[in-house]
């Protein structure tokens, strides 16, 4: 399951208490490169020996050290009623540099009860790349995401257990919002 949600009225966003225009925060000092960490994963230890330098990682890109809260749009209410989605207003900030990526990643693993992934792919900048691949667990369905076309910010929404990556960043760099989703189970 996956839904894309076009946010056309997503006015503002918080961090630290602190109301920002969601156009305007890009030129805060939360944008500042100090507010970002180098974020590389691998599949374990033995890769990082074994491989060459280019199959290294299976995630780059840099994460900002604060958390950003983000009212549920009302672009996606309807959805998440539809769904039983209980919001998540906390999201992590990520920001995709040139090539930046991330491979074959899920969620099944996280803690909680989560059901969903959610990521805003927000056009602060131009950027080419960062197509975002979703893929079911029995690898019959890709579905291909280019946010790049879109200039206005976009919500993706899909289930814990599709498979995802973001290819390589060509030109940037990528902000993406993310969080993750419960579920009420008491209204299914």
């Amino acid at each position: 399951m996956y839904e894309i949600i076009h946010l056309n009225n997503l006015n503002s966003i918080y961090v630290n208490n602190e109301k920002y225009q969601i156009y305007n925060i890009n030129n805060t000092k939360y944008f500042n490169e100090d507010n970002f960490k180098r974020t590389l994963t691998t599949n374990d230890a033995f890769t990082n020996i074994c491989c060459n330098k280019t199959n290294i990682f299976e995630h780059t890109c840099w994460t900002n050290k604060n958390m950003f809260t983000i009212e549920t749009p009302i672009d996606a209410t309807t959805f998440f009623r539809s769904k039983n989605i209980v919001p998540n207003n906390n999201y992590t900030l990520l920001k995709y540099d040139f090539s930046d990526f991330l491979k074959n990643c899920d969620e099944k693993n996280s803690q909680q009860n989560y059901k969903y992934v959610c990521l805003i792919y927000f056009p602060y900048n131009k950027f080419v790349g960062g197509n975002l691949i979703l893929d079911d667990i029995e690898n019959s369905v890709q579905i291909k995401f280019n946010p790049c076309n879109y200039l206005n910010p976009v919500m993706i929404i899909f289930s814990i257990d599709m498979q995802y990556e973001i290819l390589p960043i060509i030109k940037g760099p990528c902000y993406i919002y993310k969080t993750l989703l419960c579920v009420n189970d008491e209204q299914i």
